[in-house]
């Protein structure tokens, strides 16, 4: 937490509590997109593939008319071992 507050600049941190940082952003022209994470790269481009489309590469996304695609690279989660979950499981 601490590193964020570092990074983060002193004029908003110190904004007042009443001000709405929403309103302070450009507007968005156009719906809102669905962003769908992808295990990886691969993946990604499978699902542009049977998404509405058509998809423009960008760094690190696809990104079509409803959808934005993007990907991690290893692994996002893990199972944790069977006495985690109960101790008798051990």
């Amino acid at each position: 937490m601490d590193e964020i507050a570092e990074q983060t600049d002193d004029a908003e941190l110190e904004a007042d509590a009443g001000e709405d940082p929403v309103a302070e952003r450009e507007p968005h022209d156009g719906p809102m997109k669905t962003v769908v994470l992808a295990e990886k790269p691969s993946v990604g481009t499978d699902l542009a593939r049977v998404l509405p489309g058509p998809f423009k590469k960008q760094a690190g996304y696809l990104e079509g008319p409803e959808h934005v695609i993007t990907w991690a690279v290893g692994h996002l989660v893990q199972l944790a071992e069977p006495e985690t979950y109960n101790k008798k499981w051990k």
